[in-house]
């Protein structure tokens, strides 16, 4: 492989690294905060109720906040 053909290849990348935060920007951003994707219907049920609530943002922040106060044992 080419130079050239490497090159084509990562802006390929970049192109759907950026379809996908236009298309699922809430999704990308939690997978982003390094925050662990939970499936179970309880977390289901509170996602949908905060994006119904235009209300991400800080359904983000106070999950990532949670998981900061787990990592540094500030409990």
């Amino acid at each position: 492989m080419s130079e050239t053909e490497i090159t084509d290849v990562f802006e390929l990348f970049d192109e759907f690294d950026a379809w996908l935060a236009s298309e699922f920007s809430d999704a990308m951003q939690w997978i982003e905060s390094g925050l662990a994707v939970r499936f179970d219907e309880d977390f289901r049920m509170m996602l949908s109720e905060a994006r119904q609530a235009n209300d991400f943002e800080d359904f983000l922040g106070s999950h990532a906040y949670w998981q900061d106060t787990i990592d540094n044992m500030d409990y």
